[in-house]
């Protein structure tokens, strides 16, 4: 599944025992890097996880940069891979800049100097730009990444090599590859004689086309790619609008679909998620209450979180919605599987990003920390609960095919 959203999610999954430490295993190599036993099953649910050590708040982290950190990875909650995070490391200890791909992890890291490429802690290639990966792709053996740039702009690369950047303009967050070619959109501002305006593309493979939008649209707050056509969010126009009204509408191939009408204050975020099944999520304000979630499928509508709760972790596919709410302001947390809901266990939370996955079609794994800072869990579906002996959080929870 394509890695999920937004807001703030993270997770993990469970094991009971723990794990060797760095430089103790004939597995460890001279980089620190420790490799455990490898499983003969053909997929696996992948879990990334921060362990510190033992007695050390990973909450406040203030001693984050000197303590002892690594990036453990589970298999079917057996540890495969285990690798230092730091500076020194040239490893982040940011969630957002790892990612699990068939079966490996993916590390970037950058500073002034410029950026670096790892795959299960070894340099893959590095380049001088300091940039942001938004999004990775490996296709064959090849690495395709799409950077932001800290000077501005973005640059989209193979292996390190560029293959289409541009110095200014807006990047949308999302990548995915068709018979081998990274797809992609992004805007760029240009002068016409009544002032800057805004211009989309698209681009496939490094080749661009200009994408114009309906003439209803008045803003486009996301584009994506989806079943080989690109899709546009944006707010649009409509006759029978009262003032303060706006209309969310995604154009795909030129078809218009409204999703969403926002009255006064309206719309605050809305964008695209990277699911299996075409998705947005969004903030809204209503004069009742400042802050209201909603997400809205292809396949299944829309669903309304209201007062003021947002998204902790999503995944969606064809058969269904599954979503996470962290407790707050007095509320219980809760877990959704389409019109089931549950309550979130106690003194627990989702904290890092991309704390839910499919397991199969229908049954899912969630990562949840403790908020108290005990050991973490794997809430699954078809009941019950695993432990990760570990002193951290876990970061991505995944499933795919074992390397």
């Amino acid at each position: 599944m394509r890695n999920k959203l937004l807001l703030s999610a993270l997770a993990m999954c469970g094991m009971s025992c723990g794990l060797t430490e760095l430089g103790e295993s004939p597995h460890s190599n001279a980089d620190g890097v420790w490799t455990g036993p490898f499983s003969s099953s053909t997929s696996a649910v992948y879990v990334t996880a921060f362990e510190y050590p033992d007695g050390y708040d990973w909450r406040s982290d203030a001693d984050m940069g000197v303590v002892k950190c690594s990036l453990v990875v589970f298999a079917d909650k057996v540890p495969v891979l285990k690798i230092p995070v730091g500076d020194a490391y040239e490893v982040s200890s940011d969630p957002l800049r790892h990612r699990m791909i068939d079966g490996h992890l993916y590390t970037d890291y950058s500073d002034s100097s410029g950026t670096v490429i790892k795959k299960d802690g070894k340099e893959l290639f590095r380049f001088l730009h300091q940039e942001e990966i938004a999004c990775m792709a490996v296709s064959g053996s090849r690495v395709h990444t799409l950077g932001i740039r800290l000077a501005g702009g973005f640059c989209y690369r193979i292996d390190g090599e560029i293959v289409l950047e541009r110095s200014s303009g807006k990047v949308f967050r999302h990548m995915v590859m068709d018979r081998g070619k990274a797809c992609f959109c992004f805007s760029q501002p240009v002068m016409e004689a009544g002032g800057v305006k805004e211009r989309y593309y698209s681009a496939v493979g490094g080749k661009t086309s200009r994408v114009v939008p309906d003439t209803l649209v008045t803003d486009v707050s996301d584009m994506i790619f989806d079943e080989g056509q690109v899709c546009i969010l944006a707010s649009t126009r409509d006759a029978f609008l009262i003032e303060g009204e706006s209309i969310v509408s995604v154009f795909r191939d030129g078809e218009r679909k409204d999703i969403f009408r926002s009255v006064m204050a309206g719309m605050l975020t809305c964008s695209f998620s990277d699911q299996d099944c075409l998705t947005v999520t969004g903030m809204y304000s209503t004069p009742a209450c400042p802050m209201n979630q909603y997400l809205w499928t292809r396949h299944d509508g829309s669903v309304y979180l209201g007062y003021g709760r947002s998204l902790s972790a999503l995944c969606i596919n064809e058969e269904g919605i599954c979503y996470a709410v962290n407790a707050e302001d007095g509320a219980a947390g809760v877990i959704a599987i389409d019109d089931h809901m549950m309550l979130m266990p106690e003194d627990y939370a989702v904290i890092g990003h991309d704390a839910m996955d499919f397991t199969d079609s229908v049954s899912i794994c969630l990562g949840l920390s403790s908020r108290k800072g005990g050991r973490p869990i794997l809430w699954k579906s078809d009941g019950g609960t695993d432990t990760l002996d570990i002193n951290g959080y876990v970061a991505t929870v995944s499933s795919g095919c074992l390397r």
